[in-house]
């Protein structure tokens, strides 16, 4: 009965049988449950090691502007306080933008730990959308120039709020990780007749094998030697995304040298 006996039982059977056959399964709930709180303790480091940067660091932006006008304020110009003003602004975006994604994350979570979900009513036109998303993202980093688009005119079976995430966070992140003047290319082609795959290519700083495997929540790579602010919880949630609509994300890259990613959803 060591063969598969935790599976299945033939009768006739001995009760010798049925203890073994308990026992297996209860070990392998236990060893499921040892490595399932082991990933709820490296979560919770993770969580206690960059959350409060990703928060001190633009509150530190913040205080430290407020401050400076409120003791100097009569020694700046117009055009100084200006400028602080506008510090304080991108500072408060930052903090708003890391305690969003936080809460989207949490909700992903949760979503996806309830279970299947019937998602076949959701249709978004994709190319309209990642038009509207990659205009935007390429505005805010002065970069429209770098943009180079080329898209197939296709529906896809997700949500329009969560391929607007997805889209979003990753043309995001290759501006950000990305030199001005270099090109950023967006291209979607359908793949056969059930999917449709977007390509997000940067040619900019590039990721590490290592850094790919371990893509996970609140991780930014080489923190100390870039210096854009970011818990890493974007990649997170796209990759969530992709998997509550049964899609893929892949990444392609070569240190230094370009990012290419593809995330791939029904149509």
């Amino acid at each position: 009965m060591n063969l598969g006996a935790d599976d299945y039982l033939t009768k006739p059977y001995k009760q010798s049988d049925l203890i073994n056959a308990i026992s297996s399964k209860l070990s392998k709930a236990q060893r499921q449950e040892k490595l399932t709180e082991k990933k709820i303790e490296e979560l919770c480091r993770s969580i206690a090691g960059s959350l409060p940067h990703e928060f001190r660091t633009p509150l530190n932006s913040i205080i430290g502007f407020i401050q400076l006008l409120k003791s100097e304020y009569e020694l700046f110009s117009k055009e100084d306080i200006f400028n602080i003003l506008k510090n304080v602004y991108e500072s408060s975006l930052e903090l708003n933008q890391t305690l969003n994604n936080f809460m989207y994350y949490l909700k992903m979570m949760e979503l996806r730990h309830t279970g299947p979900q019937d998602y076949s009513g959701y249709v978004v036109s994709s190319d309209a959308l990642i038009k509207e998303i990659a205009y935007r993202i390429a505005g805010k980093y002065k970069r429209s120039n770098d943009l180079d688009m080329s898209l197939v005119d296709s529906v896809v079976k997700i949500s329009e709020e969560h391929f607007h995430k997805a889209i979003m966070e990753l043309a995001d992140n290759a501006f950000k990780f990305s030199k001005k003047g270099s090109p950023v290319s967006i291209k979607s082609e359908l793949s056969g007749q059930h999917s449709l795959n977007v390509i997000i290519t940067n040619y900019g700083r590039g990721m590490s094998d290592e850094e790919i495997k371990n893509i996970g929540a609140f991780r930014q790579f080489n923190r100390d030697l870039y210096e854009q602010q970011g818990s890493g919880l974007g990649l997170t949630i796209v990759k969530i995304i992709s998997e509550i609509y049964k899609g893929s994300l892949a990444f392609d890259s070569m240190k230094e040298r370009y990012t290419k990613v593809v995330i791939s959803f029904p149509v």
